[in-house]
């Protein structure tokens, strides 16, 4: 096992004066003269009612009784708590990266570049950049800390899981862009092979530490089970708390209409991933619990748009995608609607939730499709903080749908075109906590 990190330059302003931090770091005179004398009790208050974990990190620097202070177990989980209780006014960053993945991932080399990434205006500061605004980032130089170019498998929180290709099959990489570090997860030659069918990052719940212990699950191909009427699904399990690689099975129920996965884009919410199971005849949500060792089966709701229903109007594209936000569980579905004489186009756009059951909470339909006829579309996505959100991908645009105000816009471009033909493009969303998450044998502090 290997872990890695990257430190950057410091850039910090006191008294109007520029001052590059870490050159000398017993070098306190870059403070004001107050705090300097302020004793520890009154600078964490000070520190405390920072805006967000670089704000914090940063002052670190400064001087060592400051590290001292901040980089404190006893400081990081006060400044947690703090945040918490005040969601609206330290909002969460985020950041939505697009990548383009071939529709049998299995059989081809990835994409490693990502398309395109929308950050908050909060991860912008998050990330070193100073605009104000939210703003869509290059993304050819975001993981460029990492020992070679990489291909994205799946995201939780802050964190990205990574491998190099194919071809290293039994290389994988969990790392957190904020804070360039990076952890080589072990190989076991067991657990590899292109019989793999997707992946999977989920990090655990703690409100009281930056450590939190994560895992990361690779799916294979499931099939049905010679000894039972169910499909067989394989995972093998790594568990960054005991080093070690695990396989586990388990059993769901078999559709009456098997249908053959050659990939799956996993979604994790509340430590439960979940996947589609989408053909011409079964639509539905697998749920794995990893904790319980279960596997799920839901149903789609009864009002969503089937493949086969035609009436007055012929369904020219429907295309539906999962997500999380809020701890919620999610189902968007965009569809295209042509009327028969061909001259209107509508997008219908809805959205449920998943409580003891499907519930629909958005129902829109617009008068036209944003770009011209022969454009496709892609699965909508979700907005990682904001349910009443929807993004959707038509050639090159991305758009931008606000459910409850009506509103599309037109926020960005990806950086090159997608043929939605033979591509997918998928989303990979990142939440950034509080306080950066922290990967085994890693200092926290690594702005």
């Amino acid at each position: 096992m290997i872990s890695h990190t990257l430190h950057c330059s410091k850039i910090q302003y006191f008294q109007g004066k520029k001052v590059k931090l870490g050159d000398d770091p017993n070098n306190e005179s870059v403070a004001p003269n107050i705090l300097k004398e302020a004793n520890n009790d009154i600078l964490l208050e000070i520190f405390l009612r920072l805006r967000n974990c670089r704000s914090a990190i940063l002052c670190g620097v400064v001087s060592p009784r400051w590290h001292s202070l901040i980089s404190h177990c006893h400081f990081i989980r006060r400044f947690i708590a703090q945040h918490q209780e005040l969601p609206d006014r330290y909002p969460l960053p985020y950041t939505i990266i697009f990548h383009k993945a071939e529709k049998n991932n299995s059989l081809v080399p990835p994409y490693f570049n990502p398309i395109c990434r929308l950050l908050s205006k909060e991860s912008n500061f998050l990330h070193h950049h100073e605009e104000a605004a939210a703003t869509c980032s290059s993304s050819s130089s975001y993981l460029d800390f990492l020992p070679s170019p990489v291909t994205i498998r799946a995201s939780c929180n802050d964190l990205l899981l990574v491998s190099p290709g194919p071809r290293c099959s039994d290389v994988l990489y969990v790392c957190n862009p904020t804070t360039k570090e990076f952890y080589q997860l072990p190989k076991d030659h067991k657990i590899f092979d292109h019989s793999n069918v997707g992946h999977a990052l989920v990090i655990g719940n703690s409100e009281k530490q930056s450590n939190h212990h994560f895992k990361v699950v690779i799916f294979r191909h499931p099939h049905p089970y010679s000894e039972h009427p169910d499909t067989l699904q394989t995972m093998a399990v790594f568990c960054s708390k005991s080093g070690k690689w695990k396989k586990r099975n388990t059993l769901y129920p078999t559709p009456m209409v098997p249908c053959f996965c050659s990939a799956l884009d996993v979604v994790t919410c509340n430590e439960i991933l979940f996947w589609l199971e989408c053909t011409q005849d079964v639509n539905r949500v697998i749920s794995s619990d990893l904790r319980e060792r279960r596997c799920g089966v839901i149903d789609f709701p009864n009002d969503f748009w089937w493949f086969r229903l035609q009436q007055n109007s012929s369904v020219r594209r429907v295309k539906q995608q999962i997500g999380a936000v809020d701890g919620e569980l999610r189902l968007l579905q965009v569809v295209l609607l042509t009327c028969t004489n061909k001259k209107k186009v509508t997008v219908n756009l809805k959205v449920w939730k998943l409580s003891s059951s499907w519930v629909l909470v958005h129902d829109k339909r617009y008068p036209k499709r944003p770009n011209h006829e022969k454009l496709l579309v892609a699965p909508p996505f979700l907005h990682p903080t904001n349910g009443d959100v929807v993004f959707v991908v038509w050639g090159k645009s991305i758009f931008q749908y606000s459910l409850m105000e009506d509103v599309c816009e037109l926020i960005h471009e990806l950086q090159e075109p997608v043929n939605l033909k033979t591509t997918r493009v998928i989303s990979f969303p990142l939440v950034h906590p509080i306080w950066p998450t922290k990967l085994p044998s890693m200092m926290s502090f690594s702005y």
